[in-house]
This record gives C-alpha cells, structure tokens and sequence, in this order.
C-alpha cells in the first residue's frame, strides 16, 4: 500500500520549499562558517516543525503550500537582522517563525490525528541529507533533496517500509570517515533505492533488528571489508543485495 493523495502531495510541496530554502541559504552573507551551517539546520528543522504542526491538524493542502512557502523566507529574513545586521535577539529565528505561522494555530479548535506518517517522514528527511558528515557542503545536499528525497519519502514511509531507517543509518556511519564519502553516498542512495523499488517486501521489527546484528555486528568485518572495495554503483548493489539476502 502506498502513501495516500494527501501525504502524497505534502512529499511534493515539502521538497519544492526546502530545495528552494536550501537554495536561499546560498545567499546568507556576513556568516561565519562556523555559524552557517549551524543556522541552516536550524532552518531545516523549523520547517519539519512547522509541517508536522499543520499535519497533525490535517489542514487543507493549498494552506500548507502557503505556510511552507512562508516558513523558510520568514527564517532567513530575521537570520539577516539577527546576523548580518548584529541586532539584539529577543527571540531566535525559529521562535520568530512559530510565533507569526503557529501563534494562532490552537491545537483543542482541531481534530489531531496520529502522526505515524510524519513521523517516518521527519525520521526519512533527516537520514537522507546526512547532517553529521561534516564534509557535505549545501550543494551536495542540494543534490541529494533534487533527487533523492522526493522518491525516497514517497516509499519509505509507507508503514512496510519505514522501519528500514535503522539499517539505512547503520550504513551511512559506516561511510561517515571514509574520504569519498560523497561518491560512496550517492551509490548508497541509489542502490537503496533501486534495490526496494524493485523488490516488493514487508520486515518486521524482529526481521530488521535479526539483519542488524547479523550484517553489523556478528559480520561487522564483513561489511567492513566490502565498502572497502566499492568503486562503483555495482558494487554498492551488491552490498546491498548481501545485507538483505
């Protein structure tokens, strides 16, 4: 069963607004790097913020496009003030932006109802642009929301899918201090991908957390020494294709 026209649709809006808030963070002047990529995650979770509020209280698609449109031009402009112009801050730029889009939003006025997709939604967005490798730059991440993000949302957080994060992460650390890293992320990205839209399956929680201390822990050398030797997309398939075999 895949995702309903609803999440469907917020996928949709969700990455045409970060991809373009990733861009306008490209024009964020007078930072220090230091500082810069501290404020763009900041960003990025004030978004997933902000959706998973207007989620909850399933507001109508048309309204939510206007609040995430809204949301990312709200936190980069007082960024700007607070940053760039040195001002005093009386609220941090993700409290300025719950303040004008959430101030009125009051939870008891709505019928909330569960949020387990949202939840793998977040859990999926924060995955797949890989914050703790600190040699990404905002133009590989800008990549990974152009191609990735959208497909991998839309699949894997259908409810048979979802939990799969964990073996997802358990990977991804294992590329984290490896010099290619980006090359090597990419395959993963691919590879993943490819391998589960094209395999139709279900795992339990027991299947998943069996895969994770056969191939990660009891076989650890073993996975080891094959992302050693991945040097293109085949090889990374084949990875994957041991991890779940």
């Amino acid at each position: 069963m895949g995702v309903s026209e609803y999440d469907e649709n917020i996928i949709t809006s969700y990455n045409k607004y970060l991809l373009s808030y990733l861009d306008n963070s490209n024009n964020l002047n007078g930072i220090s790097k230091n500082d810069e990529k501290n404020i763009i995650v900041q960003g990025f979770q004030t978004l997933l913020h902000v959706l998973s509020i207007l989620y909850s209280i399933n507001m109508k698609e048309e309204q939510i496009n206007s609040y995430l449109e809204k949301c990312p031009l709200l936190f980069i402009e007082y960024t700007e003030q607070v940053y760039l112009k040195k001002t005093d801050i009386l609220h941090t730029p993700s409290m300025f932006v719950y303040n004008v889009l959430l101030g009125n939003i009051t939870l008891q006025d709505h019928k909330c109802k569960k949020n387990n997709f949202m939840n793998d939604f977040i859990k999926w967005s924060r995955s797949i642009l890989f914050w703790n490798c600190s040699t990404m730059n905002l133009q590989n991440r800008i990549y990974f929301v152009r191609n990735f993000m959208q497909p991998y949302l839309m699949l894997f957080t259908n409810p048979s899918l979802s939990k799969l994060c964990v073996i997802f992460e358990n990977i991804q650390s294992r590329l984290l201090h490896r010099s290619n890293v980006y090359e090597l992320y990419l395959f993963l990205l691919t590879s993943f991908l490819n391998f589960f839209t094209k395999k139709k399956c279900n795992y339990t929680d027991k299947e998943i957390k069996q895969i994770c201390f056969d191939k990660f822990m009891r076989e650890n050398d073993d996975i080891n020494e094959q992302l050693d030797n991945v040097s293109t997309l085949k090889d990374m398939d084949a990875v994957i294709k041991w991890i779940f075999m």
